[in-house]
């Protein structure tokens, strides 16, 4: 049969185990030195007006062996351990676990916030809750772990092992050895060290230290650092710290190094980025000795050159070695001469391809001073980027389209036109795309001039003057004839 424990005028329970057959309903808070389980849930009186501040505090080991455990809010404060054998729990407020927490197989609802000591606390390799972890206790994690929510990370040495969550913010000291963190947005609010270990993200915001060491880090989106720490005495600015050749940030959206941003050590690795990059504060961002920065962009979001903006520059480096993929003039585009922000430039073109030769070059409507051409797309293992077009052997347009109109012509002139299609790395096709064009003549006369008439005479010269022709095309000269023939 199964029974109730009212516990309201007895607050401690101090003896060697205590086995509750059904619910544990609170009337005031409970605390117990000893070990229970507990076959129902933890409640609160009906339409008890005090529930919100009457809570069980157990520190020992709290066992759920129910089938079924629906706890009310606000019933569990602090436990030691916590084991449950139900096959579902409902746990919907926020409680600490001293020790270790271990839901087996059972399926937990309610998103709880559960305050660990540390990652190694939770013996579940899966668990959908909100976790906060203590930031003065390192507790190894032993396995994989995924949190189905967010995950606050406060001292954590990470050394072989894989931490999963939806979003994590590291407000302590994070070793990342040898293991590897995954999260869709980070937020390091502490120290980052990389070590030997990885981190991929989706979005990632620094507001205080990230040391790459010789890991990788990896942003599928954009990288913001900046908005340094501030706590109610110090504001502590936060920087990216690159010393070790084997280190790697890859940052596939746009790099923003922002106003609060301190000076970091960028003396050795690589960083890669295909977004654009902005420097809000170019003196925070002083790359030196072998380290190198690669903007392997390629037509990041639509966009159609990778950008490069240094706000407030003061005629200071940035870059070190800073390797660019595509040619400059056409892959790039700074207000500032790159080549003022480096000390090296190497070109490192990945793709020699050349795009296929342009097809179908044809005159569309010819005039006697213009000619319309058309002609159709060409073809590239990675983008075609533009044409160029040529008239008589010279180059008279860079255009991103497929029509040109080619204007101030003479009349009745042949013109011969070569177009030839480019890459982002300055691949052309092989071959150009010949038409030879004639323009129209032209047949209509000017108009006559008229009250042609003289206006000084001397005695070996004489003045004239008239109202100027009209004529289609313009009027290119007159010839003046005395006595017949042709006054030159």
């Amino acid at each position: 049969m199964r029974f109730i424990i009212i516990i309201s005028k007895t607050n401690e329970v101090d003896n060697s185990k205590i086995d509750i057959r059904g619910n544990l309903i609170l009337e005031s808070c409970w605390h117990s030195y000893i070990d229970v389980n507990l076959d129902g849930s933890i409640l609160h009186r009906e339409n008890d007006k005090y529930a919100k501040y009457i809570e069980a505090y157990i520190y020992a080991i709290l066992t759920f062996n129910g089938e079924k455990v629906n706890n009310d809010k606000n019933t569990i404060a602090e436990v030691d351990t916590m084991i449950v054998n139900s096959t579902e729990i409902t746990l919907e407020d926020e409680f600490c676990v001293r020790e270790e927490i271990d839901l087996k197989d059972a399926k937990l609802k309610g998103q709880p916030l559960i305050k660990v000591q540390g990652l190694g606390s939770i013996k579940n390799e899966i668990i959908e809750a909100d976790i906060q972890q203590d930031n003065s206790v390192i507790k190894k994690l032993e396995h994989n772990l995924c949190v189905k929510g967010k995950l606050e990370m406060g001292y954590v040495q990470l050394d072989r092992y894989t931490v999963k969550a939806d979003s994590i913010t590291n407000i302590g000291t994070t070793y990342v050895n040898d293991g590897e963190i995954i999260s869709e947005n980070f937020v390091n609010q502490g120290y980052l060290n990389m070590n030997n270990g990885s981190l991929e993200t989706d979005n990632i915001i620094n507001k205080y230290i990230i040391n790459a060491e010789s890991g990788q880090l990896i942003c599928n989106g954009n990288m913001i650092i900046d908005s340094g720490y501030e706590d109610k005495n110090n504001v502590y600015s936060c920087s990216l710290n690159m010393d070790n050749e084997q280190g790697y940030v890859l940052v596939k959206g746009d790099l923003h190094i922002g106003t609060k941003t301190g000076t970091g050590t960028l003396s050795a690795g690589t960083l890669e980025v295909k977004g654009d990059f902005i420097c809000d504060k170019p003196e925070s961002f002083c790359a030196t000795g072998t380290h190198k920065t690669i903007l392997s962009g390629n037509n990041n979001e639509g966009k159609l050159r990778q950008k490069i903006t240094v706000n407030n520059y003061r005629n200071s480096q940035l870059f070190n070695v800073l390797v660019i993929t595509k040619a400059l003039e056409k892959g790039y585009e700074s207000d500032i001469d790159i080549n003022r922000l480096c000390s090296v430039i190497v070109r490192d073109y990945d793709d020699k391809e050349n795009p296929s030769d342009v097809e179908n070059l044809a005159a569309t409507e010819i005039t006697m001073d213009t000619i319309s051409l058309k002609f159709d797309e060409a073809a590239d293992n990675m983008e075609v980027c533009g044409y160029y077009l040529y008239r008589d052997g010279e180059l008279i347009a860079d255009i991103n389209n497929t029509t040109y109109k080619d204007i101030d012509l003479m009349p009745g002139t042949d013109y011969t036109y070569e177009v030839c299609a480019y890459d982002y790395c300055d691949n052309k096709s092989t071959n150009r795309t010949l038409l030879t064009v004639t323009t129209e003549g032209d047949n209509e006369p000017p108009t006559i001039p008229y009250r042609f008439s003289i206006y000084k005479r001397t005695g070996s010269s004489v003045s004239m003057s008239w109202y100027a022709s009209t004529d289609n095309l313009g009027v290119d000269r007159y010839e003046i004839y005395r006595n017949g023939k042709e006054n030159r």
